[in-house]
């Protein structure tokens, strides 16, 4: 699922586990973080460990390459964006 923020901040792509609960990763204008929960709503799914800089350039955690893994097949759009490859304005639409 893909998920913008009222406020137009964050951009939250997530899905829903097979145990339960969600994951998923929540993008601002500079970072990338890994949320998981049980909320059903993004915003107030946690954040796992540290932020991840925009654009990814350099290897990252397990966890995000896991997270990462689930959502692109779903949402291609997510690829470039983690890459710089669009930015995060023309996300938003």
């Amino acid at each position: 699922m893909k998920q913008i923020s009222p406020d137009k901040t964050f951009i939250y792509y997530y899905w829903k586990m097979m145990g339960g609960g969600y994951a998923g990763l929540r993008l601002d204008r500079l970072h990338a973080y890994v949320i998981k929960g049980s909320a059903s709503e993004p915003a107030k799914l946690a954040v796992q460990g540290e932020p991840f800089k925009l654009p990814i350039r350099e290897p990252t955690s397990e966890g995000f390459k896991n997270v990462k893994g689930q959502l692109v097949d779903t949402h291609p759009e997510l690829e470039a964006l983690l890459a710089g490859q669009t930015d995060f304005d023309e996300a938003l639409s």
